[in-house]
């Protein structure tokens, strides 16, 4: 199995075990596998190409989360001003306020991995 399927496989694990996940802990369980995930690509909303999701990134590693975000029980949430506090982690791009709103510049919401076993996605 290569390393980017257990990697797949553990943060799946992870998120479903805890019912979230932040993008820092799946950067501290890459660390682990000592897997180089570190570049210069970015994850956006699928809805609103101007908002950020996570950043900092290679292909290999956005590859990984974007499988992970094609399982039907995965969903992506906003975080709280707390859970942000808390997480101390913050992007080198203004704050977006409003998700729907077309920014001209990207602006990042932070966000989280959820597990969700009810039926939201058709």
């Amino acid at each position: 199995m290569s390393v980017e399927q257990k990697l797949y496989n553990e943060i799946l694990e992870n998120i479903k075990s805890n019912k979230d996940i932040y993008f820092s802990e799946i950067e501290t369980i890459f660390e682990r596998y000592k897997f180089d995930y570190k570049g210069n690509k970015v994850i956006l909303d699928g809805e609103n190409q101007s908002i950020l999701i996570w950043g900092g990134w290679n292909k290999e590693a956005i590859d990984i989360i974007l499988k992970i975000f094609n399982n039907p029980n995965v969903f992506c949430a906003p975080l709280n001003e707390i859970e942000i506090l808390l997480q101390g982690i913050f992007l080198n791009y203004p704050l977006a306020k409003k998700r729907k709103y077309k920014y001209k510049e990207l602006h990042w919401i932070p966000s989280k991995l959820f597990w969700s076993s009810k039926k939201c996605r058709s």
